[in-house]
């Protein structure tokens, strides 16, 4: 959960919830559709996170929905990967989580604040992919995969990436738990055409594939692929459609030279637009619209083999060098 004091300062924990059981409630970290986050201590483990699940329907679905999280985090034993801490009920009935405490920033904004060259951007998108493919092979679907749920820590040497929130995640294979038909989970922007038109039918590992695809993207570029204020808006049936028919503009071609905003973006990536372009062109280009081809069958067939690509795709980059001097045959 993130606890970054830059991005998520904490808000005083209310009197009539001071604690959850041993855990006494710090300070709310954020709030989403199916809970609320709190930044909590406790004698026995310190600083932890603790997720309450908030009352969205019957008692029994809410308990349902609080045992496939407490499960899926607890399949997945990843350094990647939150850890699951406890999973109880309150007196009252309330289920709750709680998780380990994660110290960082979105991945986003973590490679923008280091200024991070698109090859250790690389390799750190590569870190996120192969903890989903050992989720996957858990058989687990985050079905939900954004920046905001993939925080890097700030308390480990080197860039570690945690993937957070698995309040939508499903096992592989039938769910006879599922929501119904018309409740759609995930994130529009972020989401796979098959995911947005599956309403409630059996998640597939290719929803993944393509929301890390589309981190990717504005990894690379500090755009999402698709961006609408009114994406979240839209039916079922528009969203799909909306996504099946509208392609995104190719990363190169968000860096203009001498542009204020394109030279910003760019030097957050080590260089300057003219050449970043050029690189996204060559070396990027195909690997980003492979990862989020409208076609499942066209996409790279794990998420492990999209951070092995990415790997030698960071790889091919050094080769070649990474200074602008260097880059002068790419233009």
């Amino acid at each position: 959960m993130n606890a970054d004091a830059r991005d998520n300062p904490p808000t005083a924990a209310p009197a009539k919830r001071s604690t959850v059981g041993p855990y006494e409630l710090v300070g709310l970290i954020g709030e989403g559709g199916f809970g609320e986050v709190w930044r909590a201590t406790a004698t026995h483990t310190g600083p932890v996170a603790v997720k309450l699940f908030k009352p969205i329907a019957s008692p029994d679905d809410v308990v349902a929905r609080f045992r496939r999280e407490a499960e899926a985090i607890a399949a997945c034993k990843h350094p990647s990967i939150v850890r699951i801490l406890d999973a109880q009920l309150t007196k009252v009935g309330q289920p709750y989580v709680v998780l380990e405490l994660v110290r960082g920033l979105p991945i986003t904004d973590h490679c923008d604040a280091e200024r991070m060259p698109i090859p250790e951007r690389l390799r750190v998108f590569a870190d996120v992919c192969r903890a989903v493919d050992h989720a996957h092979r858990s058989g687990i679907i985050h079905g939900d995969l954004k920046p905001s749920n993939v925080l890097v820590s700030s308390t480990q040497p080197g860039h570690v990436p945690k993937i957070i929130d698995f309040g939508v995640a499903t096992a592989t294979g039938a769910d006879p738990d599922a929501p119904p038909p018309g409740w759609l989970a995930g994130t529009p922007e972020y989401m796979s055409p098959e995911q947005a038109a599956a309403s409630g039918a059996e998640a597939d590992p290719q929803w993944d594939v393509y929301s890390l695809g589309c981190l990717l993207y504005e990894l690379v570029t500090g755009k999402r692929p698709y961006h609408n204020d009114g994406l979240d808006m839209l039916s079922v049936w528009s969203l799909t459609r909306y996504l099946r028919e509208l392609d995104p503009a190719d990363p190169s071609a968000w860096y203009h030279p001498g542009e204020p905003d394109s030279e910003c973006r760019a030097a957050l990536r080590g260089l300057d637009a003219r050449h970043l372009a050029a690189v996204l062109e060559t070396k990027i280009g195909k690997l980003v619209a492979r990862s989020i081809a409208k076609d499942p069958h066209q996409r790279f067939r794990t998420a492990a083999d999209l951070a092995d690509a990415a790997t030698r795709t960071a790889r091919k980059i050094e080769r070649g060098g990474w200074s602008i001097d260097s880059l002068l045959q790419l233009v």
